[in-house]
């Protein structure tokens, strides 16, 4: 079998193989049976597609036993990106947030998808939305004040891109990832974004990635669904 991060862990924790796709219109960014049979690749070495949330059965009773857990179903989630955005809820239009780990990227949901060369665009878990970003890579190594204009830059950018779109842009960005522990840099970078008229808060957790987690799970265990 082949699998991403998240699925190979699915696989150790209930020995059942899926690949979540976080909202169908990822499908192309994924594969399909006719890329995988011009490439010579055996589609059954793919785990099936199944969508975000999907229960992937119940911790296998050994692995409990060495978490000191019950036995729990365990849910796919996918990408901690995909996480990250629910968590923040940057999935309704016009929210935007900063995921700020090792690397980082300054997400802008829209009902329209914008391309352009500087900005990656993908499809929203939420059907009809995109979500519109600046990547920062390996922003937690770069020199504090570097970092910082890369930041106000990526936000100019994507406010510049919503004019031009005639999308309103908002006046407040979450933020989320291992880098808003860092106290005296987060109230710097609270102070940039000010005089760009933005403001700047920390989720209840900081790490929203986990909060993103925990509603997915929730919802599935109260509605099935």
């Amino acid at each position: 079998m082949i699998f991403s991060g998240p699925e190979f862990f699915i696989w150790k924790l209930t020995k059942n193989a899926f690949t979540i796709l976080p909202e169908s219109r990822y499908e192309s960014a994924y594969w399909d049976k006719n890329v995988l049979s011009s490439l010579n690749i055996q589609v059954d070495k793919f785990p099936e597609f199944v969508e975000l949330g999907h229960n992937c059965g119940l911790l296998e009773k050994t692995v409990a036993e060495t978490l000191g857990l019950p036995v729990v179903p365990v849910f796919g989630i996918g990408p901690d990106f995909i996480a990250g955005l629910i968590g923040t809820d940057t999935i309704q239009n016009g929210k935007l947030c900063d995921r700020c780990g090792s690397s980082e990227g300054i997400n802008f949901c829209t009902s329209k998808a914008i391309f352009h060369q500087e900005v990656r665009t993908l499809p929203c878990v939420t059907p009809e939305l995109w979500n519109v970003s600046v990547l920062i890579p390996d922003s937690s190594s770069l020199e504090e004040n570097i970092r910082l204009e890369k930041v106000v830059s990526a936000v100019k950018l994507l406010k510049k891109l919503a004019k031009e779109n005639n999308l309103v842009f908002p006046d407040k960005m979450s933020v989320t990832g291992g880098q808003v522990k860092d106290k005296k840099y987060f109230y710097k970078k609270k102070m940039a974004l000010k005089k760009e008229n933005i403001d700047l808060y920390e989720e209840v957790c900081p790490d929203a990635e986990l909060l993103g987690d925990a509603k997915i799970g929730w919802k599935k265990l109260l509605t099935g669904n």
